[in-house]
C-alpha cells in the first residue's frame, strides 16, 4: 500500500495537483474465501464458486486537479476523480467488509468548480 501526491505551480496563476493510491493484493481475503469454499460453505461469507479472483487483485485510485486564478479572488478548478476507471473500471474497486470476495467499482468522475473569495 502506498500513496504518492504532487503539486506543481505551472505559472503564478495556475497549478496542477494529483494523488495516486495503490493497494496491493488481498491475499488474506483470498485465503479466507477459499477456506469458506472448502470447509465452511456459508453463503453469508465470501464464496468464490465460479473461480473469479478479481476481488483479490490490487486497486489503484488516481485523482488529478487543475486550478487557475482568473483574477484576485476568482478561481476555476477542474478535478478528475478515480481517473484510471476510464481505462479499466476494475482498477478503482473497493472490497466489501465481511464479504471479501465481493467488490464495487468506484465511478470515475469530473468536478468543475468556481470559487470566489478574498
Amino acid at each position: 500500500m502506498g500513496k504518492l501526491t504532487w503539486r506543481w505551480r505551472v505559472t503564478k496563476k495556475a497549478k496542477v495537483t494529483g494523488s495516486l493510491r495503490l493497494l496491493l493484493g488481498f491475499e488474506g481475503a483470498q485465503d479466507y474465501a477459499e477456506y469458506n469454499n472448502e470447509v465452511l460453505g456459508q453463503s453469508t461469507l465470501s464464496l468464490t464458486e465460479d473461480g473469479r479472483t478479481e476481488a483479490f487483485e490490487g486497486s489503484a485510485f488516481l485523482n488529478l486537479g487543475a486550478n487557475y486564478e482568473l483574477y484576485s479572488g476568482l478561481r476555476l478548478n477542474l478535478q478528475l476523480h478515480n481517473a484510471l476507471g476510464w481505462i479499466d473500471s476494475d482498477v478503482n474497486k473497493r472490497n466489501f467488509f465481511g464479504r471479501m470476495a465481493g467488490y464495487r467499482d468506484e465511478a470515475a468522475a469530473v468536478t468543475l468548480g468556481v470559487q470566489y473569495g478574498i
